[in-house]
C-alpha cells in the first residue's frame, strides 16, 4: 500500500506482540465511541493509565481489550501479614457476635480483599514502563494491520454493492420516465373498459397524464440518491475514519428510497427498490463494522 494512501479500518481485529518476558494481546470489536478495557498482572494505576493513553493515542473507535502479562521470571509473591492479620481479627469478631459455627480461612480472608497477596511486585512503575511500552507498540501495530486488512476487505465489498445500486438507480430513472406514457395508455384501456366513447377530449387527457406525472415523478428523490451514492464512493476512496459518516449516507439511501416506493405504482420499480433497499441495510451492517 503506498504511504500516501490513507486506509479504511475495520473495527475488528486482533494484536499480540511478547518481549523482555512480557505478553501484550489486544483485541478489538466494533462500538460507538472508543471504549478501553484493560487487565494487567500489576495493581498500578498509574501503569493502567500509561497504557489507556498509548492505546487511545492509536485507536479513534472500537471496544478494545488489552491484556498484559508476564512470565514466572517477573513475577514477585508478597503477602501483607499485616493487613491478613487485621482482616481475621474483624472477621472473627464478627463471627462471635453473630454466634456464627465454624473458623475464619484464609479463603474468607484472600476473597475479602485480593492485596492479601500481591502477584506482580513490580515496584518501579517507570522502569517496568520501559520495557513493557515496545511490547505494547508492537502488539497495537499489529492490532491496526488486522484492522487495515479487514477495513480494505469491507470496503471491496461496499464499493461492489454501491456500483450494484447505481446500477438499480439508473433502472428505477428508466421505469420512471416511461410512466406517463404509461399511464395514458394504462388511463385510455381503462376507458374503453368502462364503455366510454373512444374519443376523449384531449386536453382533459393531457390534463389528468401531466397530474399523474407530477404525483408520481421520483426525480428529485433519484438525484438526491444519485448525490449520496457519489458522496458515500469518494469517502471509500479517500480512506480514513468513515465509519459514522457512511452511515448517515445510507440512511439517507433508505429515505429517499422509501419515498420512491411510496410513489411507485409500477410493479417492475417496486422491484427494484426492493432489491435496492435490501443492498442499502447490507451496506448499513458493513459500515457499522468500519472506524
Amino acid at each position: 500500500m503506498c504511504a500516501s494512501v490513507i486506509a479504511v479500518r475495520s473495527m475488528t481485529g486482533y494484536g499480540r506482540a511478547a518481549g523482555a518476558g512480557l505478553v501484550v494481546e489486544l483485541r478489538s470489536v466494533n462500538a460507538r465511541g472508543l471504549d478501553v478495557r484493560i487487565e494487567t498482572w500489576v495493581r498500578s494505576l498509574a501503569l493502567q493509565a500509561r497504557l489507556d493513553e498509548r492505546v487511545r493515542a492509536r485507536l479513534r473507535r472500537g471496544h478494545v481489550d488489552l491484556r498484559a502479562s508476564a512470565d514466572a521470571g517477573r513475577l514477585r509473591v508478597r503477602a501483607n501479614v499485616e493487613l491478613a492479620r487485621e482482616i481475621h481479627r474483624e472477621l472473627d469478631a464478627v463471627r462471635e457476635a453473630l454466634g456464627l459455627p465454624g473458623q475464619v480461612t484464609l479463603d474468607h480472608i484472600v476473597g475479602l480483599h485480593q492485596e492479601v497477596i500481591d502477584v506482580g511486585g513490580e515496584g518501579d512503575v517507570d522502569a517496568l514502563w520501559g520495557a513493557l511500552a515496545p511490547v505494547v507498540d508492537d502488539a497495537l501495530g499489529a492490532l491496526d494491520a488486522a484492522r487495515v486488512a479487514e477495513g480494505e476487505a469491507l470496503a471491496r465489498d461496499l464499493r461492489g454493492r454501491l456500483a450494484a445500486l447505481g446500477a438499480l438507480a439508473e433502472a428505477i430513472a428508466r421505469d420512471g420516465a416511461l410512466r406517463p406514457e404509461q399511464f395514458r395508455t394504462e388511463l385510455e384501456s381503462r376507458l374503453a373498459r368502462l364503455g366510454l366513447p373512444a374519443e376523449v377530449d384531449p386536453a382533459r387527457l393531457a390534463h389528468e397524464v401531466a397530474f399523474a406525472a407530477q404525483r408520481l415523478d421520483v426525480t428529485e428523490e433519484r438525484v438526491r440518491l444519485s448525490a449520496h451514492l457519489e458522496a458515500a464512493t469518494g469517502l471509500l476512496g479517500g480512506g480514513g475514519e468513515v465509519g459514522r459518516r457512511l452511515d448517515f449516507l445510507l440512511q439517507e439511501m433508505q429515505r429517499e428510497l422509501s419515498t420512491i416506493a411510496a410513489k411507485s405504482q409500477s410493479a417492475r420499480m417496486s422491484g427494484f427498490v426492493v432489491e435496492a433497499r435490501a443492498e442499502v441495510e447490507k451496506m448499513r451492517e458493513q459500515a457499522q463494522n468500519l472506524e
